[in-house]
């Protein structure tokens, strides 16, 4: 099949108005929910399946909806079983929330206008983003290397956003995690505007699409640079290496050198980790990083012990005597993802990323346009950078910040099904 053959499956216009319209409305009670308001959640799914049933809109077959399925059961069980819709409301609203945006886009970009549409969607919140949090980002610590730029930073006007859950401010690494999906994209698009002869690899309208793509590497780039997370960092320096790798496989020597600089700088960083010159952000200073580390991981290992099938309860993390309240997680996605959730969710988590890995290969062997397969990879990429830093941190699947994996993880898919390997489901595709 190729990407005319998806053309039956294509959305009526009242379904591209309605979903996205309807996601958006209802977006403030499913980030910030409340017991008086959670029933309104369930108009989206409703409209969904109302479209999906009068034929307005198709629902491709994809091979991570095995792994949604497990999550979303775990999700249901392990929030609203284990530990109880009062703790653990604001994490499943936020876990369903990341999933209707992933099938929205699914459902939604079927042409290549619309991926590019939402691409630069994507780009434009990461903008928003680093904006939004750099002026609310929480400021009790200094980092040591840019003291003059964070001087210049706390001049200026400090927003108190006070949001639920975030009511002393941003947290730096959490700014940091979600740039990590978003930094590969910017740079990986630009890059086809710098090599000559690269024309099928290039988005139409450079006048408008160049300045917006060098705007928003400076701001997101300045953004990741004030979080000083070195959990992104590390992300970002790895996904960088294996592009390098990839691009320069022919030349050994250029990618030996780089890789040994890469390294160096690389270890430089975490060796210094529990002196006074580093920034504050990842792990406390007066701590080395092992021990640290161990410090949530022991406690996670205990908890994956003790309840392996659904976990502890979404949220929960928070409530074991050696993380608490200013902590709130296990300094490791897949082990925090088990602690809470299960191992069959963190299993499935697993699958996706796996699948990520898989549905990108595939579109850069498609026949797709050159300019897809190119987002196709810096979207992967930003995904590989997001694995990194969920060695050491953790956004959670349904924190807000993990919006930013759902969007990339619906763009990746959405160019997969483009390139003609979804097909639609037949039975109810057909007009």
């Amino acid at each position: 099949m190729n990407a005319a053959a998806n053309i039956q499956s294509f959305p009526s216009d009242r379904a591209r108005q309605l979903l996205p319209g309807a996601l958006v409305l209802l977006s403030p009670f499913f980030l910030f929910p409340s017991t008086r308001t959670v029933w309104l959640c369930f108009l989206f799914p409703l409209l969904f399946l109302a479209l999906l049933v009068r034929k307005d809109i198709s629902l491709p077959r994809s091979p991570v909806d095995i792994f949604l399925l497990v999550l979303t059961v775990q999700v249901l069980i392990s929030g609203l079983i284990v530990a109880g819709p009062a703790d653990s409301l604001p994490k499943v609203t936020g876990y369903f929330f990341g999933l209707f945006v992933f099938y929205t886009l699914i459902v939604v970009c079927r042409e290549p206008k619309w991926i590019q549409f939402c691409l630069f969607l994507f780009l434009g919140g990461g903008v928003v983003l680093s904006i939004v949090g750099v002026l609310g980002i929480s400021r009790h610590e200094e980092p040591k290397y840019i003291h003059s730029i964070y001087r210049t930073l706390k001049s200026l006007p400090s927003v108190e956003f006070r949001l639920p859950g975030a009511e002393q401010g941003f947290h730096p690494n959490a700014l940091g995690g979600a740039l990590t999906l978003i930094l590969p994209l910017v740079f990986v698009l630009i890059l086809p505007y710098l090599v000559k002869n690269k024309r099928e690899f290039r988005i139409k309208h450079r006048n408008w699409i160049v300045p917006f793509l060098v705007a928003g590497l400076i701001i997101l780039g300045g953004a990741m640079l004030l979080t000083q997370s070195r959990s992104s960092f590390a992300g970002m320096f790895i996904a960088g290496w294996l592009f390098l790798f990839v691009g320069l496989r022919r030349k050994k020597t250029v990618v030996l050198v780089i890789t040994l600089l890469m390294a160096a700088l690389l270890v430089g960083i975490f060796l210094l980790a529990g002196s006074d010159k580093l920034p504050y952000t990842d792990l406390e200073s007066r701590n080395k990083l092992g021990g640290r580390l161990i410090d949530f991981w022991i406690p996670a290992f205990d908890a994956i012990k003790d309840k392996p099938i659904f976990g502890i309860g979404f949220n929960a993390a928070r409530d074991l005597p050696s993380v608490g309240d200013s902590q709130g997680h296990l300094h490791n996605q897949i082990l925090h993802t088990a602690a809470e959730l299960g191992i069959p969710a963190a299993a499935a988590y697993l699958g996706l990323l796996i699948m990520i890995l898989l549905l990108t290969i595939r579109t850069w062997k498609s026949s797709a346009t050159g300019w897809l397969r190119t987002a196709s990879l810096g979207l992967a990429a930003g995904q590989l950078a997001f694995f990194v830093f969920g060695f050491l941190d953790v956004i959670s699947l349904g924190a807000k910040a993990g919006l930013f994996f759902w969007f990339s993880f619906g763009l990746i898919v959405s160019i997969y099904s483009y390139s003609g390997n979804l097909s639609p489901i037949t039975s109810l595709a057909n007009d």
